[in-house]
């Protein structure tokens, strides 16, 4: 089963303070949806740590961007969460103030991955995002497949 993730900043909508839809990615997003009979997805961004950011989201994003992904409903996932099962799993002593330079460090596309390991064996799990390079992982062991989508910035 293929499950979605995506970005928001500079993928989906310009940027979190300019609401605005970015088209051209939308309906590439929107023909994979699509193509791969996509039921479930998910948003993967850095823009949102806390409940008000995703209730930010829920209220003033996702109706303005689901016009163009058809009916499926996009769930928001908070980055302090994700960091925080990727730091319980693997025993890391880091603070919450610490995540921010973890993902700096280590690019969305690393956390990306042990999220997914932890989170999503037996699937594929494919991150359409601006910083990100095109490329795949797999994980035999865990019946895990990591698609990287590289999406272009136009605005």
């Amino acid at each position: 089963m293929k499950i979605l993730f995506l970005d928001l900043d500079e993928t989906l909508i310009i940027d979190w303070d300019n609401i605005v839809p970015i088209r051209e990615n939308l309906d590439r997003i929107h023909n994979f949806i699509v193509q791969e009979q996509i039921s479930e997805a998910y948003i993967f961004s850095a823009s949102i740590w806390t409940e008000e950011e995703r209730l930010f989201f829920q209220n003033n994003i996702e109706p303005v961007i689901s016009p163009y992904l058809g009916d499926i409903h996009l769930i928001p996932l908070l980055f302090k969460d994700i960091f925080s099962t990727i730091v319980k799993e693997h025993k890391l002593h880091v603070e919450p103030s610490d995540f921010n330079d973890l993902f700096v460090f280590n690019t969305k596309m690393q956390p990306f991955i042990e999220w997914c390991k932890i989170k999503k064996k037996g699937s594929t799990c494919v991150l359409f995002d601006d910083i990100v390079d095109n490329s795949v992982v797999q994980f035999p062991d865990l019946d895990l497949t990591i698609e990287f989508k590289k999406i272009e910035v136009t605005k």
